[in-house]
């Protein structure tokens, strides 16, 4: 076994208390949609700092995740023909 039972915790702990800051986030952007109408600048920081946490909890998802060997990845399959990206001319 590669990872330890206790990092795994911490991992999924970080990655929860992640995922309840962003549920506060949302209940405080619901609560305070009035307010961003009337004052730009205030959804304009709501905005900066929902997304900072959202990119936060992506991170940790992805650093949490096991890495695999690379022959048992799942490599993401790319159109049948380049050609099909760019107009003939």
């Amino acid at each position: 076994m590669r990872y330890h039972l206790g990092s795994i915790a911490l991992g999924s702990f970080i990655v929860a208390v992640v995922q309840f800051i962003r549920a506060i986030l949302e209940y405080v952007d619901k609560k305070t949609k009035r307010l961003q109408d009337t004052n730009p600048v205030v959804k304009f920081f709501m905005c900066c700092v929902k997304y900072c946490v959202w990119y936060l909890e992506q991170v940790l998802q992805h650093n949490h995740k096991p890495h695999t060997h690379p022959r048992n990845t799942v490599t993401p399959k790319l159109p049948e023909t380049l050609d099909s990206l760019h107009p003939k001319h």
